[in-house]
């Protein structure tokens, strides 16, 4: 069995349709359609998404079609996004009594570059009073600007702008410093895109298109962010470590979906 018919195996035995995969891997059902027929293979990211929502191993998916990682590997050496460290484990650092908030991720409404989300709730952890949301408030071209409201409240801001080529979000939260979150290129043993993180002492752990990364704070864990694979979208759950600092957490994990989400769009859909 090659590597699409693996895909829509799995996916069958899912329940799943290819417009529903796609959902969840955040690429095009016509992308579903070229894996499975054996006209293009997944990405690196995209295998890792689907070992986890299919629940099986990387290894069993590829296992009677041995070059399709290799090929992958080649192909995306200049493309994958590349973050500190060699990887965590989501919570590994939390206490149990760490609260765990969930974003489901919506559909982008009209165009996902020019227009972007109109809202995405933000779950608060079992037990917990109150709600988080983000509103966008404006879109002009490639920036859009975004509030964050907690129990209606204003909370702070996020925008999106575009430096040269690359797009940022810049956050500012109520009670914290400016912090700004880049799509840059590296340079070094070839060309690769990073994402980097600017303000409040504020730094990655593990892979930010994985299905698990932190972010750091002062070299103290702020939030595990960690994919959760459904049916028709994928979920995160953010486990808000120091929580004194939560208005921040939740604001930087926001602006790191909505980049990870435009960033599919812009490069890995074109």
């Amino acid at each position: 069995m090659n590597i699409g018919e693996r895909i829509r195996t799995c996916r069958e035995a899912c329940g799943m349709s290819q417009a529903e995969l796609a959902r969840a891997l955040w690429v095009s059902r016509n992308t579903i359609s070229n894996w499975e027929c054996g006209a293009t293979t997944p990405d690196i990211e995209s295998f890792i998404l689907m070992s986890a929502l299919f629940g099986i191993s990387i290894d069993r998916m590829v296992r009677e079609d041995a070059d399709v990682m290799a090929r992958a590997l080649a192909r995306d050496r200049n493309h994958l996004l590349l973050v500190g460290g060699t990887g965590t484990q989501v919570g590994q650092d939390a206490a149990e009594n760490t609260p765990v908030w969930r974003i489901d991720m919506p559909s982008p409404a009209g165009d996902p570059i020019l227009d972007s989300y109109p809202a995405i709730d933000v779950a608060a952890p079992l037990g917990a009073t109150g709600s988080v949301r983000l509103v966008r408030r404006w879109a002009w071209f490639n920036a859009v600007g975004y509030r964050v409201e907690e129990d209606e409240r204003p909370i702070g801001t996020i925008k999106r702008g575009r430096a040269l080529f690359y797009p940022y979000y810049d956050v500012r939260m109520e009670g914290f410093g400016r912090v700004q979150l880049k799509r840059d290129l590296k340079v070094a043993d070839g060309i690769a895109t990073v994402y980097r993180l600017e303000g409040e002492g504020l730094s990655f752990e593990g892979n930010v298109l994985g299905p698990a990364f932190s972010v750091i704070r002062n070299d103290e864990p702020l939030v595990h962010v960690c994919a959760v694979p459904t049916r028709s979208r994928l979920t995160f759950s953010l486990e808000v470590v120091d929580e004194g600092a939560r208005p921040l957490a939740l604001g930087v994990a926001l602006a790191i979906l909505l980049m990870r989400d435009y960033d599919r769009n812009l490069v890995r859909d074109a």
